[in-house]
């Protein structure tokens, strides 16, 4: 019983570091997100509460994850923090890279880029990906 004890007490925590790892990096790492491309509108200043109210509208792209992702932290950012079961993403795009998804709208796509955590209130997702360049794939 306690060789069973002292070997789950060794295990576990090699577990818990394996799902750790398992988990995506903030920028400047290069990460891979598949999902469905949408587009959005929320209510952007002055008081980011209702466009039907005179707020400016804030229309984007965002990436309805097929599975739901975790991010690892970064204690030297304090804009850098874990996350977890992450499925929704804004996506920090040029009119150029909007022109060039607009045909992928409503689609499965990859999309590949960096990321960073929300942090100010035009962000309307937990995390953003930028620059999201398509994959090579049919449509």
């Amino acid at each position: 019983m306690l060789r069973t004890l002292l070997l789950l007490l060794f295990i576990l925590p090699s577990l818990s570091l394996a799902a750790e790892s398992s988990c995506l990096e903030y920028e400047p790492a290069e990460v891979t997100l598949t999902g469905k491309l949408k587009r959005y509108t929320f209510p952007g200043p002055p008081n980011f509460e209702s466009v039907a109210k005179g707020d400016m509208a804030e229309t984007g792209y965002y990436l309805q994850l097929k599975k739901a992702v975790c991010i690892n932290g970064n204690p030297d950012s304090a804009d850098a923090y874990p996350q977890k079961n992450v499925s929704f993403v804004q996506l920090f795009l040029s009119p150029q890279q909007i022109k060039k998804l607009k045909p992928w709208l409503g689609k499965a796509i990859s999309l590949k880029g960096t990321l960073f955590a929300r942090h100010t209130g035009h962000h309307h997702a937990p995390l953003i990906l930028k620059p999201a360049e398509p994959e090579e794939q049919k449509r």
